[in-house]
């Protein structure tokens, strides 16, 4: 047998950290193979889109989708018809030096400021604990905007960090920083400001739970949204969500649509307890009752020119009792509006009036 007939792959292909903490996870499954195949074979030489399709990893007709892809991603550039493999370390270094560069511009000094030493510590602490001690230069980079740009206390850098890690979005770099922009844009400097937001997203999850009970479905993104929405903009809670639920039963087949209709109205009035609200549906079903008794005189005084006889009416007596049955009909048909319970929980009904 040949000795020279088979050869062992034993070889090191040179990877880049930064690739790992920084790239990889916004890749296609695809693309990290047939970037990881580029890096062994082509490395600094070029190669064409016929070099791709050797590898046999896609089909033909996604070469150009997993090209377009890396070059997206900086991984690659194209001269011509050829393209080259990225040296992902001198980007990370250039990064680095334009950043400092322009600090020097915009403040005259260097860009950290003199509690350097607490930064340095946290940023310490957040690549320790998130990132294994492998955090890219990118997210250093977001610890300095969040601290000196944005003018978020240290604890809540941190905090941001461990949601991002409690999501699972720690290493993509555009959710963190577009989680970091949402805390600016609302406010979420301070730890009291932090606790709120924290309050927040529990309170959206309890509604999460009560909402996918009431409807009986698993919740889309859509719905997640709304919830969200019911609680940042209405002051929203278990309490007022389930009376809204009830409040709607009437319908039939009750939605989030009609839930947040209702929970926008109370917020509009101030209606922000379950009592408050309870009293405005109250006052309410009596409003639309005496617009309906209102309706009903107009309605017998068109008619009032008829006969007894026309009008079906025997005597004066007789249409007083036909009068009180109909006004009877129409408020319990309008209680239907609102849940069992409600009238009762706030004084009792007119009834016991």
């Amino acid at each position: 047998m040949d000795d020279n007939s088979y050869e062992l792959v034993i070889n090191d292909s040179p990877l880049a950290d930064i690739f790992l903490v920084k790239y990889a996870q916004d890749l296609s499954k695809e693309s990290i193979i047939i970037y990881l195949w580029l890096n062994m074979t082509a490395r600094k030489s070029g190669f064409d889109d016929t070099f791709i399709k050797k590898f046999k990893i896609v089909p033909d007709s996604g070469v150009d989708g997993v090209l377009s892809e890396l070059m997206s991603h900086s991984l690659i550039i194209r001269k011509g018809d050829m393209f080259y493999l990225q040296d992902l370390k001198r980007l990370e270094v250039e990064e680095y030096i334009k950043l400092c560069r322009s600090g020097m511009n915009d403040s005259g000094s260097d860009a950290l400021s003199s509690d350097e030493n607490e930064r340095n510590l946290l940023a310490g602490s957040i690549s320790k604990t998130f990132y294994q001690g492998k955090m890219c230069y990118a997210l250093y980079r977001l610890i300095d905007r969040c601290l000196y740009e944005y003018k978020f206390e240290s604890q809540v850098c941190y905090r941001l960090f461990e949601e991002g890690f409690e999501k699972g979005i720690h290493r993509y770099v555009n959710a963190m920083e577009s989680m970091a922009v949402n805390w600016y844009e609302r406010g979420y400097l301070t730890t009291a400001r932090l606790e709120a937001h924290i309050r927040d997203e529990e309170m959206i999850k309890k509604l999460q739970r009560l909402c996918g009970k009431m409807l009986r479905k698993r919740l889309d993104q859509m719905d997640i949204e709304r919830i969200t929405n019911w609680v940042q903009n209405f002051n929203a809670n278990e309490d007022l969500v389930n009376l809204a639920f009830r409040v709607n039963e009437y319908r039939g087949k009750v939605t989030l649509i009609n839930v947040e209709e209702t929970l926008k109205n109370w917020f509009e009035v101030g209606a922000d307890t379950l009592e408050k609200a309870g009293l405005y549906e109250e006052d309410k079903h009596k409003e639309n009752s005496q617009k309906a008794s209102r309706r009903r005189s107009r309605g017998a005084a068109k008619t009032a020119w008829r006969t007894g006889e026309e009008a079906g009416i025997a005597d004066a007596g007789d249409k007083e009792k036909s009068d009180s049955k109909a006004e009877e009909k129409v408020a319990k048909e309008e209680s239907k509006n609102l849940p069992a319970g409600v009238l009762e929980m706030f004084g009792g009904s007119d009834e016991d009036n």
